[in-house]
């Protein structure tokens, strides 16, 4: 679990990173216009103060520019409109909910997967094992065909697009039901991510990060 601690002043920063993606940081940062993103890192250094990064049990590289990247991105999208929340989504969701997680395995494939109920919405988080921070628990499932479906999910995560087909073998309500099952380490976080698939009562979403909530 890696921390951040920031000088807060009321900013709605994450402390605590569970999951944090490089590579979707990656993506959206440069789609920014440049103006923004200078007036946004200027307004936020300026209001948290010095970051630091460290991690439980071990060193770990400076992200600071990572850390400040992804904080952009959030500030981007929410001044803009385009995220909801789990209750109600648009292209992104931002939320708080108490989620069980961990990496899913079978055999060669695996994912990040952050699942549970909120009011009524089944709502899993899926996202690549890789952005995972610190040592999670990994799980099999024992589902023999569920590794193509695990396939199909990690591509569909690493994808810049709602996904408009089917996984094979298993459907989303099918992949949430085992992966939930698979995983048994809960807890409260905030998260901000991408719609994936949104059916009633069932929404799926790949992460840009999961942190702990305050």
């Amino acid at each position: 679990m890696v921390r951040n601690v920031f000088r807060k002043r009321g900013l709605d920063i994450p402390r605590y990173y569970l999951y944090l993606s490089k590579t979707k940081v990656g993506m959206l940062y440069p789609q920014i216009p440049r103006n923004v993103v200078r007036s946004l890192e200027t307004e936020m250094k300026a209001s948290i103060g010095v970051l630091q990064a460290t991690i439980r049990g071990g060193k770990r590289p400076d992200d600071t520019d990572l850390y400040l990247q992804a904080a952009v991105v959030d500030r981007y999208l929410v001044r803009h409109d385009q995220v909801g929340t789990v209750t109600a989504p648009q292209p992104y969701v931002k939320d708080v909910a108490t989620l069980k997680y961990g990496i899913v395995s079978e055999y060669a494939a695996d994912i990040a997967f952050f699942g549970g109920i909120v009011e009524e919405t089944k709502l899993g988080l899926i996202g690549s094992s890789d952005s995972m921070v610190g040592e999670p628990q990994r799980t099999e499932t024992g589902h023999a065909p569920f590794y193509y479906t695990l396939k199909f999910l990690g591509r569909a995560a690493d994808a810049d697009a709602t996904s408009t087909g089917s996984p094979p073998y298993h459907s989303y309500a099918d992949a949430y039901e085992i992966a939930l099952n698979a995983t048994s380490i809960a807890a409260k976080v905030q998260f901000l991510g991408r719609v994936l698939h949104s059916e009633p009562g069932l929404l799926i979403v790949t992460p840009i990060y999961v942190a702990v909530a305050d």
